[in-house]
């Protein structure tokens, strides 16, 4: 009989492309994952690896087993599900990664309501650039991940959890100015929405604007709108999810640049656990809510 957790070494190697990540992956030695793969080998009469000079291989046979993988832990996962759907209850942890923006504005409250409605199921957030958080969901670190407007993969499933623009804010007791005489902070100069901003500007007011600062933080951006240095461009949730309301939305006579926050996991390898359904549903209800 082949043992799971034997898989579960065998597949963490092919995922994160070597024997010493799963062993760190799994909390166990090398040479464990090693043996491991070498009893699979051992009951299957097939060769799964090929090893060079610093690289890692899969063979035919490997690949093989690597799609099996996928199947054998998705079917264990749902197993799981159905036991505990059986007892009358959602339970279980959820993990998943975000950006650090997300975490902030709109994970405490939510949270906060969770643990009261459903006390079983219990978040394991870790924060991470968008493009870190998009490896976790492929090598199945975390069960999904949540960031805005970046899933853009065909073996990704995408769930929309809220749609909204880019708003210019600035400190809610600060005089207001004209327009195309302020100052702006903007976030990285090759974001889409800080592209679209600088053009459309130039359309409507026949100058370039005046960009004080450009910088890849929507917190830090929104921070500076705050103080008084220039007037911030960040997406709506940041002053919707807000608790303290330190600033004021800027009317500006352009064009609105939307984004989407987006979960997301891998379709090909993970189906999402009970409890992951009903935290992301209840996500979406509760953005839905604080949006109006």
């Amino acid at each position: 009989m082949i043992s799971l957790v034997h898989l579960k070494y065998f597949r963490d190697a092919a995922l994160l492309g070597g024997i010493g990540p799963a062993a760190k992956r799994n909390f166990v030695s090398p040479s464990a994952v090693s043996q491991a793969i070498k009893s699979l080998e051992s009951y299957l009469e097939a060769e799964l690896l090929e090893h060079a000079k610093n690289q890692f291989f899969l063979t035919a046979q490997g690949k093989v087993l690597l799609e099996h993988c996928h199947s054998v832990f998705a079917a264990a996962e749902n197993m799981q599900d159905e036991i505990k759907s059986s007892q009358g209850s959602t339970k279980g942890d959820v993990v998943f990664a975000t950006q650090q923006s997300i975490a902030h504005f709109v994970m405490p409250d939510f949270i906060a309501r969770m643990s009261t409605d459903y006390p079983d199921i219990k978040p394991k957030i870790g924060l991470a650039t968008t493009d870190i958080v998009h490896n976790w969901v492929m090598d199945r670190t975390i069960d999904f991940g949540i960031s805005v407007d970046n899933f853009g993969e065909h073996n990704l499933m995408a769930i929309p959890l809220y749609r909204g623009s880019f708003v210019f804010i600035e400190g809610l007791e600060l005089p207001k100015k004209q327009n195309k005489n302020r100052g702006f902070v903007l976030p990285g100069e090759t974001t889409r929405e800080s592209k679209a901003f600088k053009s459309n500007f130039e359309k409507q007011f026949k100058q370039a604007p005046n960009v004080l600062l450009e910088i890849g933080s929507w917190g830090v951006i929104k921070r500076l709108a705050e103080t008084g240095f220039g007037v911030g461009l960040v997406p709506d949730y940041l002053v919707r999810f807000d608790r303290n309301k330190t600033v004021r939305e800027v009317k500006m006579d352009l064009p609105q640049v939307t984004y989407e926050i987006n979960a997301y996991y891998c379709r090909k390898r993970q189906k999402l656990t009970r409890q992951s359904q009903v935290f992301l549903e209840e996500l979406e209800s509760f953005m839905a809510q604080l949006k109006h």
